[in-house]
């Protein structure tokens, strides 16, 4: 099973926003992290289904957003059975930790 913790969700009516911070001052590691925010997208398009899905980075250091393609299902799949992240039968198989809602309640 993979697993993951979502930075932030942003849930309205018509929209799920996937929000993951990265503190890193370069994007060399950005392939890698479309791959980890592509999972979640097909998670959260399952859990929240008839709202559009959509994947943000926000690199810290920059204080600059990108928006993410989500890679398709199955160039995913193939992707983590390269890397050897799954086996051939168990890409369903992953489950995705959103963080505690925070709000604040007025009195």
């Amino acid at each position: 099973m993979i697993l993951g913790i979502a930075g932030l969700v942003h849930v309205t009516v018509d929209t799920a926003e996937i929000i993951d911070y990265k503190t890193d001052r370069t994007r060399q590691a950005e392939p890698e992290y479309c791959k980890q925010l592509s999972v979640y997208y097909h998670v959260l398009s399952e859990w929240f289904d008839g709202r559009r899905v959509e994947i943000v980075i926000i690199y810290t250091g920059e204080g600059e957003q990108t928006a993410i393609e989500p890679l398709l299902l199955d160039k995913l799949g193939a992707v983590m059975r390269e890397k050897g992240s799954i086996e051939s039968g168990e890409f369903r198989r992953f489950s995705v930790q959103l963080p505690a809602p925070r709000c604040k309640r007025r009195l």
